[in-house]
């Protein structure tokens, strides 16, 4: 950002893990000037549009592609087929207008679309 400010933005699944009630937008600004006050940042939760067509699923294998997982990674931690997630990154690819995953990564993490993976732990 101009003015010195830094910032990230991801999306977060609401109402539990598949998103069943869609996603919101956390973006978190930085203050650079954070020596002469007591605000070290801001949270900022909005709507999530612009998603670029991408289902849920489609998101949340985005995000563990932008972790730097691969497609065997993908499919343990999705608990389905590697062939499911070839199709999923074939689908993603086509609707983020990228040729390689390396860029579809790029694209989705500087337009907001990373869903970090669950930290809670599964049920067995």
């Amino acid at each position: 950002m101009e003015d010195g400010q830094v910032y990230a933005s991801f999306l977060w699944p609401l109402g539990g893990r598949h998103a069943p009630d869609g996603h919101v937008r956390v973006t978190v600004l930085g203050s650079a000037e954070h020596e002469s006050t007591s605000l070290l940042g801001t949270v900022v939760l909005s709507p999530a549009n612009h998603l670029r067509g991408l289902t849920p699923r489609e998101l949340e294998v985005l995000g563990l592609l932008i972790d730097g997982r691969s497609n065997a990674q993908i499919a343990r931690a999705l608990v389905v087929a590697q062939r499911t997630v070839a199709a999923h990154l074939e689908h993603i690819l086509a609707k983020l207008g990228a040729p390689s995953r390396t860029l579809a990564a790029v694209r989705a993490t500087r337009e907001g679309l990373y869903v970090p993976a669950s930290p809670l732990p599964r049920r067995a």
